[in-house]
């Protein structure tokens, strides 16, 4: 079972076998992309302007940054985006893009903001969950754990998406976090799914037909 799946994993992630040209595009382009943009350089300057390690900087980072200038999505939601690392990444992706954010608390809020120091402050929605009835976007940013059976079920999730929205999860292959994803993957509701081990991708839109790769 372990080499059948390690086997597809390594195929798909070359785009061996994947039948849809949206999905082929999206692995090869985008999950699997090698490309440097200027961006990445400008954001790791301004880490060490903030006294902060580049290694902070993840590959979730940077593929939030390749999603971003992909999908250009114009509403994004983050949930607990820490220091605004990952907040950077997808501003730099798209000029036009406005970013809600629930939301920056706790010890980390100075260092978070002071990395914002340089951004359009009009361009970032602090917000609880109470305040976003009836909201729809693009694209959501949030680690799988903090989706539960509350404020954030996946039901709530999809109901703040719009027909053509992608979220990116962190965490997948976390123990607590395994049946979650399961949820995701086999929900009909998300169309598309790719697994890329420790994080994950799900887009709703309907012109696609229900599959889940393994990356």
């Amino acid at each position: 079972m372990r080499l059948t799946e390690s086997l597809k994993r390594s195929l798909r992630s070359g785009g061996h076998g994947v039948h849809s040209p949206f999905a082929y595009q999206l692995i090869t382009d985008v999950i699997r992309a090698k490309y440097v943009y200027y961006a990445y350089e400008d954001i790791e300057k301004a880490l060490i302007n903030n006294r902060l390690s580049p290694n902070l900087i993840t590959e979730d980072d940077r593929l939030a940054f390749r999603l971003t200038y992909f999908f250009k999505p114009n509403e994004v939601l983050q949930l607990n985006p820490g220091i605004n690392i990952q907040t950077l990444f997808v501003l730099a992706a798209n000029s036009s893009i406005n970013i809600t954010s629930l939301a920056i608390k706790g010890d980390n809020e100075a260092v978070a903001w002071s990395l914002m120091q340089n951004v359009e402050k009009d361009r970032i929605k602090s917000s609880e969950v109470s305040e976003l009835k009836n909201k729809k976007f693009n694209a959501i940013f949030l680690d799988i754990s903090q989706i539960d059976e509350g404020d954030l079920s996946i039901d709530k999730l999809i109901g703040m998406s719009d027909s053509e929205c992608f979220w990116l999860l962190r965490g997948i292959s976390n123990n607590n976090s395994e049946e979650k994803w399961r949820q995701i993957v086999d929900d009909e509701r998300l169309n598309v799914t790719f697994d890329l081990k420790k994080s994950g991708i799900a887009i709703i839109n309907s012109r696609y037909n229900k599959i889940n790769y393994l990356l």
